[in-house]
């Protein structure tokens, strides 16, 4: 049987490794993101800033997918 501070620290470690590992997948899926996932300029720019999807940047000067249509 547990005692209550062994109950609490597992909590606690649960909730650290679902963190950990919902970071990990915002993450990932920021960097899955390809300018051929949007229609316009506008979409990718707005995904790049909201989920810091930075490889939809390539020459690291702020814009997203240039080569997209602007709306």
């Amino acid at each position: 049987m547990e005692n209550s501070s062994t109950s609490i620290i597992r909590r606690k470690s649960v909730k650290k490794t679902l963190l950990a590992l919902s970071i990990l997948f915002i993450s990932y899926s920021a960097l899955a993101a390809k300018c051929a996932d949007f229609a316009t300029q506008a979409q990718a720019q707005s995904y790049m800033h909201q989920y810091g999807a930075y490889n939809l940047d390539r020459d690291r000067d702020g814009i997203a997918c240039e080569h997209l249509p602007r709306r």
